[in-house]
């Protein structure tokens, strides 16, 4: 808005965190630990070698690509929460983008296509 435009090429955060949401939703299993506490497990795909020197680039590129194809392709609902109003629109689409394409990370690395 400030820039005179809806959603101004120069200002990317929009597209950051839809590429969050793939890779973490993409990446992240959530475990029930004992009673009380709340664990966190990462799989083995993009952070298996984390803090070890290692880490797999396959799934952090396919969920750039997956990303990207649904940013730009825009299936049902992305293209009409793109006219959701103000900065919502611009957020919402990519965040919706970054779900689907989280889904279809975690059908891939369940199928060990990663």
């Amino acid at each position: 808005m400030f820039l005179g435009v809806k959603d101004p090429q120069s200002v990317v955060i929009d597209e950051v965190s839809g590429q969050l949401i793939t890779i973490l939703l993409g990446t992240l299993t959530f475990y029930h630990a004992p009673p009380g506490k709340f664990d966190v497990q990462i799989v083995g795909a993009a952070w298996a070698g984390f803090g070890h020197g290692t880490i797999d680039w396959r799934p952090i590129a396919a969920g750039f690509v997956l990303f990207r194809l649904f940013d730009i392709w825009k299936p049902f609902p992305i293209r009409r929460l793109e006219k959701l109003p103000g900065g919502w629109g611009i957020m919402a689409d990519d965040w919706m983008a970054g779900i689907y394409a989280a889904i279809l990370m975690r059908l891939a690395l369940h199928f060990n296509l990663l």
